[in-house]
């Protein structure tokens, strides 16, 4: 959960996007998939808990497709 500061696997998910985009090594990109599945139903359901998560998975949504 976040709280003031991001939890490490929101970070997680951020930066293996980040480099991911960078470096163009799909393998990092898949990583932060399986983080973003592994709490899926939290940011189904209380997405205001993990807010850099979700907003990793918004800017994935835009940007790596």
């Amino acid at each position: 959960q976040d709280g003031a500061e991001p939890s490490g696997n929101s970070i997680a998910a951020s930066n293996l996007l980040r480099a991911a985009s960078y470096t163009r090594h799909p393998d990092w990109a898949t990583k932060a998939e399986k983080l973003f599945t592994a709490f899926s139903e939290r940011l189904l359901k209380i997405p205001v808990s993990l807010p850099e998560m979700a907003r990793a998975l918004v800017a994935c949504n835009q940007t790596l497709k």
